[in-house]
């Protein structure tokens, strides 16, 4: 009887396959595919993606409540005074990261350290010198109080042809000139007649954005960010300068100190120098920022998250 029974359990299974053609194999075949459909895809291109909070996506934390997802804490970090020294310059270009780099338009190694950064997929600023209050030597292209519209407008439209690819204008300097309304309008009025947005194919800039402004913020009295956005103008201030004392553990206390500004805020940018001292420190800390929680990104994708 026993027998029996295990014989008409297997004719009942022969007798349903068989009534199901294909089943087992179709079923059998589905399974292969998920499998070795393309076990490897190809990454999408990341151009400055903004990550998800990492803590989680690997604790499976629930959603916030608005549905939108948490997004890291971005910080910027401009390498200024770019130009003068060929060897920093090269220093600072090969330091990794999505730092951005301001070159002052007339020093002499300004344009050829900025081809090789452009290379290198860096974003550029021009760093334009601006009067300051202790009288120090503007050198070529520098603006003064004492510049008439047409003098300062021609300055700073040759300044943006030496280097015309540049994204952004920030000032060098000019603790006296940007606490001047009258400089500043002139100031704004040439980036938007000279800047890419009014001939962009000319001055071989890549999109037909305009440029953007960065202040410094070398005086408290400062009117050059409130008068750029009156001109409507996409603009930044400084948050922290981060080698303002080049003792290596002051520079390490400046990007602390720019850390927490961006995990408050959101946001935080800072302006560091090619001294030595800051190369060495940026270089051992700019692989560890992800670790830190927060992520580096150019001047431009900062803007577009304020």
């Amino acid at each position: 009887m026993r027998k029996f029974s295990q014989g008409g359990v297997l004719a009942v299974l022969v007798w349903v396959l068989a009534i199901i053609p294909g089943g087992a194999i179709r079923a059998d075949s589905t399974l292969a595919s998920s499998v070795s459909a393309n076990p490897h895809p190809t990454a999408s291109p990341r151009e400055h993606r903004i990550p998800t909070n990492p803590k989680r996506e690997r604790t499976g934390e629930a959603p916030s409540p608005s549905g939108a997802a948490p997004t890291t804490p971005l910080i910027s970090i401009i390498v200024d005074d770019l130009g003068h020294l060929r060897v920093a310059g090269l220093q600072a270009i090969d330091l990794p990261g999505n730092l951005s780099f301001s070159f002052i338009p007339n020093a002499p190694y300004a344009r050829a350290l900025a081809d090789v950064a452009r290379a290198r997929g860096k974003e550029i600023l021009l760093h334009i010198p601006m009067e300051s209050r202790d009288g120090r030597d503007l050198g070529p292209g520098g603006l003064t109080k004492e510049m008439t519209r047409a003098e300062l407008t021609e300055s700073v439209c040759a300044s943006i042809r030496a280097i015309p690819y540049a994204r952004g204008l920030s000032n060098h300097m000019g603790s006296l000139l940007t606490r001047r309304k009258e400089p500043m309008r002139w100031l704004m009025a040439a980036m938007l007649e000279c800047g890419p947005g009014n001939n962009s194919q000319e001055n071989g800039q890549e999109n037909g954005k305009g440029l953007y402004f960065v202040d410094s913020l070398t005086t408290g009295g400062t009117v050059a960010a409130a008068t750029a956005r009156t001109y409507h103008i996409p603009t930044l201030e400084r948050d922290v300068f981060l080698d303002h004392d080049p003792d290596p553990e002051a520079i390490l206390a400046g990007l602390r100190q720019l850390v927490r500004k961006a995990k408050e805020q959101g946001t935080a940018l800072g302006i560091a120098h090619p001294y030595p001292e800051t190369l060495a420190v940026l270089g051992r800390v700019l692989p560890q920022l992800e670790g830190w929680g927060v992520v580096l990104v150019p001047v431009s994708v900062l803007l577009a998250n304020r």
